[in-house]
């Protein structure tokens, strides 16, 4: 029989075993916990890395390629040609004021604003009828592209100046706007046009660009892809310049205002409008857009272009002259590119905007018209489809109407075919461009809604990453 001081000491050393056990269990499931926290944390913090993917390296370009070119802006680049007003502001140009109440002497509207349609919805316009343009507004010249895109960059939130880290790499080369010197300068060899830049990446970045060919490479350009092609013998007296026949920098992905659809290394962005908003301001001109009254069923701003034989642009200014449902802008007596008044006005009030071909497939007008909730009609596939991939939608015939230039010289009428869609087709067309105005203008600022900048950063950074992985 075990003494009553032996079953104590029994006892007791069984519960200091037991609760050593315990504590060790304890200690390990707290490793393990504390192990697993670590774990979860280092997850957390590394989806929160929100530049994952994104990070962009810019270049640091000599000035010869970028502000000096803006320094020269009063004739310094062209003898002709004072830039100036429309590079200030990062290249959105100067704010523009109100609405005047009267309009200029040079303002021709062909047709009346209240020529009855039968497609404007139910009610009045309220306060966005007022005759005000608003605020967001700028005297906005789409050739400045290169310096507002820069200007933007500069503040892209994934910037990184490790070059190894990089997703991407963005020469600011204002490319546009050096070639106006090759562009109308007969005395400059058109073809040498990019060969400084070449030699600057043989220099400065070769390391970088060998990497993977210069695929992850881009840069954007502030005019069409015309402009930097050059074909047969006779450089010097050709239009264009050779900067895309140079083969070193063929691998670059080229962010354009329109592109040759055949072209693999070119995509097409928005054209500068002159909207520039903040949210706010966005918000405020949807709703404007959305209550807009379209007192007209379509409307018309452009010239003839009698020097191109295939033009159906008097086709277009005769039908809308004829037209009681018309409302033409003449640009041949107005100077729209920089006074965006007299387009909007129009624009908001016609459910319909004619958008033929002009000296390229492409015009801003269709940018002008979309941002007003105007439903775009082109004429030809390259003046919109083949282009915008990456702004506008997959399904032409959501928001736009297609009506071939060989029906147009053929005699169809433009009002016929726009008549015969109903109220409610008209709306959801409008609705669905209404959707996706964010996606065409260009913010003042970066970060408050996914603006044309935004969409165009997103989707070249997708395509400079599968191009490097070999998937395209």
């Amino acid at each position: 029989m075990l003494s009553i001081h032996a079953y104590v000491y029994f006892s007791l050393m069984g519960i200091l075993i037991l609760l050593s056990c315990w504590t060790s269990l304890e200690v390990q499931a707290r490793t393990q916990r504390t192990r697993q926290l670590r774990l979860h944390s280092a997850a957390e913090s590394g989806s929160k890395d929100e530049c994952e993917g994104r990070r962009i390296f810019m270049y640091d370009l000599p000035g010869e390629f970028n502000v000096e070119l803006v320094q020269k802006c009063r004739y310094g680049v062209t003898s002709w040609l004072n830039f100036c007003p429309h590079a200030e502001n990062g290249g959105l140009g100067q704010l523009h004021g109100a609405w005047s109440s009267n309009a200029p002497s040079s303002y021709q509207v062909e047709q009346p604003l209240e020529a009855t349609t039968g497609l404007a919805p139910a009610g009045g316009g309220g306060a966005g009828e007022s005759g005000w343009l608003g605020s967001g507004w700028y005297k906005t010249d789409p050739y400045m592209l290169e310096i507002v895109f820069h200007s933007r960059m500069q503040k892209y939130s994934c910037l990184t100046s490790d070059a190894a880290r990089a997703d991407a790499f963005y020469f600011p080369y204002y490319v546009g706007v050096d070639a106006l010197r090759y562009l109308y300068n007969s005395s400059i060899q058109k073809d040498s046009h990019g060969e400084a830049l070449v030699e600057w990446i043989k220099e400065n970045a070769q390391q970088e660009w060998e990497r993977h060919g210069g695929k992850d490479h881009f840069m954007v350009l502030g005019r069409t892809s015309w402009d930097f092609y050059l074909l047969g013998n006779e450089t010097h007296t050709q239009w264009g310049t050779g900067l895309f026949q140079l083969p070193h920098l063929t691998n670059m992905t080229a962010l354009i205002m329109e592109k040759k659809p055949w072209m693999k290394h070119e995509w097409a962005i928005p054209y500068l409008t002159s909207f520039h908003p903040s949210a706010a301001e966005l918000e405020a001109w949807v709703a404007r857009v959305r209550a807009s009254r379209r007192s007209s069923l379509f409307s018309f701003a452009g010239a003839s272009r009698s020097n191109i034989p295939q033009s159906i642009r008097n086709y277009l200014l005769d039908q809308c002259s004829e037209s009681g449902n018309c409302t033409l802008i003449n640009c041949a007596i107005l100077k729209c590119s920089h006074n965006p008044e007299p387009i909007m006005k129009a624009f908001l009030h016609s459910s319909f905007c004619l958008q033929p071909r002009g000296d390229t497939p492409t015009r801003r007008s269709a940018f002008d018209s979309m941002i007003a909730g105007c439903i775009p009609v082109f004429f030809h596939n390259d003046s919109a489809y083949s282009q915008y991939m990456w702004h506008l939608p997959g399904e032409p015939a959501t928001y736009s109407v297609f009506i071939s230039e060989h029906d147009i010289r053929s005699g169809l009428v433009v009002e016929d075919v726009l008549s015969s869609f109903s109220l409610e087709q008209v709306l959801s067309m409008r609705e669905t461009v209404i959707s996706f105005i964010p996606r065409l203008i260009y913010a003042s600022n970066n970060g408050e809604f996914e603006d044309a900048f935004e969409v165009s950063v997103r989707n070249v950074l997708s395509r400079i990453s599968k191009l490097k992985r070999g998937f395209i």
